[in-house]
Parts: structure tokens; C-alpha cells; sequence
């Protein structure tokens, strides 16, 4: 805008763009040797339907809404924008904005995708990787971010792992492992770590089964702040028209946690039922009349205790997929972690759902996290994935906009403010490092590769190449 305007009130001398970067923020300024604003016009400018009485007087269009859009657009980003003139006809003038440097970490190229923080990664943890590995390829498919973690028979390499942030733990092993006790144990000793979400899952690929848990591990009684964190988890505390009524399950056998607990979800969520159970025999009784869309469940109580009541759903199709927060003391005992580990396995091993059904049932756990800033960069994600799947063929900004389910201006705005640079721009550089490492090891000609990593021609890979690399390929395959 600013530049249109300089143009456009300039008939003769020039127009230059200057941007300096200080201490704490960038300017960027605008001059132009063109009609220059009166004094009195200067404080004004800016402001909705306003025009300079010199232009205006000249014929010159316009609503006077630009500098006014600027000034809100500049604002909103942390900036402020004035204007310098003599106020002397001819005398020209420079229109200048601020903006705060940002002092983070750059974004980079990654193809593991290292611009997404820890706290927006999923840890999967599995003593087999070749078992867990289709499933990592697939969520981050979907634009999940996924750290693989090789558990093994010790314990060393979780507790490191778990030093950083992550937004679910989902669990693969055979039904059967003894080991799930022992990771409990750490992920719940951790600071920190106690209201992330833990997914268990198990795959029988020959009889095209498998099973899964939804379950979360909470301090009984609950804090407010705590149970508001669960709420929002499972997106129970956003507003949504098409669903007024919400349903929350508490079944413990002490009344006043019960109440407790309820008085608290009342207050966060509005339009929420909450229905009280004081067994599990009760809880299931409760269920048959109405699914709830979140149980809070303590573990030890009489008649029929909460190990007893997970197993129970599991055999009710309707009640399988409901997320279960576990309510325990502060500090789990041996035999409390022992009999879960019971449980999970008991569950685990009823191989009650398809491959497909399971892995649906994971994908939809982990997006009932609501939490907001999370779509940009799931959408750059997903590009990238795609990007890294499909680079050899003739791909779009068009056909990846088409995979991602997103209009093509917004695939680039959310791309660019993930990673940087636009998703085509991507694509060259991915290319190229692809490119990089055949002329390094294969015996293969310039065209071959260029056509093999996905350019339409040798002249083009060449020129991109050389673009991204300071060198032909020709060349980097005779130095390299």
C-alpha cells in the first residue's frame, strides 16, 4: 500500500524502499519525491475515510481506507507507522513502520520436521520398532509430529526422553510385556508429566486385529487447574452449537470427591451433565442410559473397582472408544501399577477391532486435543509429509492444497509461518537434497536424476540445482 502510494503520488524523481534492523525491532521505510502532505493533514492521515486535502484537490480516487488498514495491519503485529514531509509541495515524503525483532529460534529446513516444538510432538514408545514404525509413518502423514523411541529393556532411555514436553504417549508393545509397569512408574514420576495422555495399542498384523486403550493417569483429588487441563484436552470446554450437551462420568466411592468433581466440571463447561456413579457396577448401570463423552474413574472401590469397570467396556462397542481419566493417590504403589498393567494387557489382548478400526481409533484420540495454534502447523506438516512421499512426480501447490483438505492461499500462509518459505519452495529444496546425495552415489547422468527427483527437464534441475547449491550438478557430481 505504502508503495502503491508513492507511485501513484510521484510524477517524477524516485521511490525507494530502506529497511534497517536495530536492537529490538526493524523499520521499514517508504520515500518518494512526489506531492509531499500538508502539516495539517499529518495528523489525520491515518485515520478511516481521510485524504489529503493536496490530493484531493488534484482528482486523485480513493476511499481513504489504505493507510487506515495499514496502520491496524502494522498494529496488530507490535508495530507503529508515521509519516515525515516538509508539508511544502514537492517536497515529497516518507511513509515508515516498525516491527519487534524476533529474537527466537530461526525457522529451518527439516525433513524431520524440527520447527515443531516438543510440547506439539507425540513420543511412541515401543520395544519393536518394525512393529511401531507403519503407525509413525502414518500419523505423521496426518500432520503429526512423532518421536519414535526405541524402550528396549531399560528404563534410561525413557526418563531422557521424557525431559521434554510432549502432547501424548502412546504405548505399542505385545499384550503380554511386563515393561508397561515400569514405564508407568517413570512417566508419572516425572515433573510435569502427570495430565498427558497415554495411549495403549497393539497390532496382529497376520489376523488383521488389534486393540486399543485411551486411558490418562490423574492426582485424586483433581486440582482445578488440573481438571481444567483434562477438560480442554478433550475439547469439553469449547463452544459448539451443533452439540449444547456435554457428558461427564465420575464413579468413585467417596461422596465428597464425587461432588467435588463435579461442582468443578459444572463450573468450566457449560451445557455439561455430569452423572455420578460410586462403583464401577454403577458407572456401567449409568452408561446404558447415556454415552458420556469422558469418565473420571477411580481405581479402588468396592464391589466392582475400576480395573474391573475398563474391562467391562470393552466388550460394549458403544463404550470401547470413551476416554477414561484414571483418578489415583499421589503416589502409584507397586501393586496399584502391577494390577493396571493387568489390565491393560487384559484389554489389549481382546483384539477387538481391525487394523484400520484401530488405527482410526488412535487418529481420533489424539485429535480430540483442542488446543488452539495447533492447525498452521499441522497443515505445514502434512505438506511437508506429502511433499516427501510425492516429490517425484509432477506435483502442484494445487494437488497438495487438494491431499490437505485446504484452500491454496491458506495452505501457503500457514506453510510460510511454520517453516519459513513457501511449500513449492520446499518442494525444490527437498528435491534438490535428494538429488544431492544420487549424483554423490549413483552412476547415473544429470538428466536421469533431474527426472527421477521429480524436474521436467536437465535445464531446469540444472538451473535449480545451481540456484540452491552455488554449483551445476555436473560439477558437485565431479567434486563429489
Amino acid at each position: 500500500n505504502l508503495i502503491s502510494n508513492a507511485t501513484k503520488f510521484t510524477l517524477k524523481g524516485e521511490v525507494s524502499l530502506l529497511v534497517t534492523v536495530g536492537d529490538n525491532e526493524i523499520t521499514v521505510a517508504v520515500s518518494d519525491t512526489g506531492l509531499g502532505i500538508p502539516i495539517k493533514d499529518q495528523a489525520t492521515i491515518f485515520d478511516e475515510f481521510h485524504q489529503s486535502t493536496r490530493t484531493a484537490t488534484r482528482g486523485y480516487g480513493g476511499m481513504g481506507l489504505g493507510l487506515a488498514i495499514t496502520r491496524r495491519l502494522v498494529e496488530m503485529h507490535g508495530g507503529k507507522i508515521n509519516c515525515i514531509s516538509s508539508g511544502e509541495e514537492g517536497d515529497g515524503t516518507t511513509f515508515y513502520f516498525t516491527l519487534p525483532v524476533y529474537r527466537g529460534e530461526s525457522a529451518k529446513e527439516s525433513d524431520e520436521m524440527d520447527n515443531a516444538s516438543k510440547e506439539d510432538q507425540l513420543l511412541l514408545l515401543s520395544p519393536n520398532l518394525a512393529q511401531a514404525q507403519p503407525l509413525s509413518e502414518y500419523l505423521e502423514q496426518q500432520g503429526y509430529s512423532v518421536h519414535l523411541l526405541d524402550v528396549g529393556a531399560h528404563t534410561q532411555n525413557l526418563e531422557q526422553a521424557l525431559l521434554a514436553p510432549y502432547r501424548a504417549i502412546v504405548i505399542c508393545d505385545d499384550p503380554s510385556a511386563t515393561w508397561i509397569q515400569d514405564a508407568l512408574s517413570v512417566l508419572r514420576s516425572q515433573p510435569g508429566k502427570q495430565d498427558v495422555p497415554i495411549l495403549f495399542y497393539h497390532l496382529w498384523v497376520e489376523e488383521n486385529q488389534g486393540s486399543f486403550l485411551d486411558l490418562n493417569l490423574v492426582s485424586k483429588p483433581m486440582r482445578p487447574d488440573s481438571l481444567l487441563n483434562v477438560l480442554k484436552q478433550r475439547g469439553l470446554t469449547e463452544s459448539d452449537p451443533g452439540r449444547p450437551n456435554r457428558t461427564v462420568l465420575v464413579v468413585d466411592d467417596e461422596a465428597e470427591i464425587r461432588e467435588l468433581h463435579a461442582q468443578m466440571i459444572e463450573q468450566h463447561v457449560p451445557n455439561c451433565q455430569v452423572i455420578q456413579a460410586c462403583n464401577g457396577r454403577q458407572g456401567l448401570e449409568r452408561m446404558k442410559d447415556v454415552r458420556p463423552d469422558l469418565i473420571l474413574l477411580d481405581l479402588l472401590m468396592p464391589e466392582m473397582d475400576g480395573f474391573g469397570m475398563l474391562e467391562a467396556m470393552q466388550s460394549h462397542t458403544t463404550l470401547r472408544a470413551v476416554p477414561v481419566i484414571i483418578m489415583t493417590s499421589q503416589v502409584l504403589s507397586e501393586d496399584t501399577l502391577l494390577r493396571l498393567n493387568r489390565c491393560v494387557t487384559s484389554v489389549l489382548s481382546k483384539g477387538l477391532f481391525s487394523i484400520q478400526e484401530t488405527v482410526q481409533q488412535i487418529e481420533s484420540s489424539l485429535a480430540r486435543d483442542k488446543r488452539p495454534g495447533s492447525e498452521p502447523q499441522r497443515i505445514a506438516r502434512r505438506t511437508m509429509a506429502y511433499i516427501h512421499t510425492h516429490y517425484a512426480e509432477a506435483i502442484s501447490r494445487s494437488d497438495i492444497a487438494n491431499h490437505i483438505g485446504a484452500n491454496e492461499r491458506y495452505l501457503t500462509h500457514c506453510f510460510r509461518q511454520e517453516v519459513g518459505i513457501t511449500p513449492m519452495e520446499y518442494l525444490n529444496r527437498y528435491r534438490v537434497k535428494v538429488a544431492r546425495k544420487m549424483l554423490e552415489t549413483e552412476q547415473k547422468s544429470i538428466t536421469e536424476i533431474g527426472l527421477e527427483v521429480g524436474f521436467t527437464s536437465s535445464a531446469h534441475f540444472s538451473r535449480v540445482f545451481h540456484q540452491y547449491m552455488g554449483t551445476s550438478p555436473r560439477e558437485y557430481q565431479r567434486t563429489n
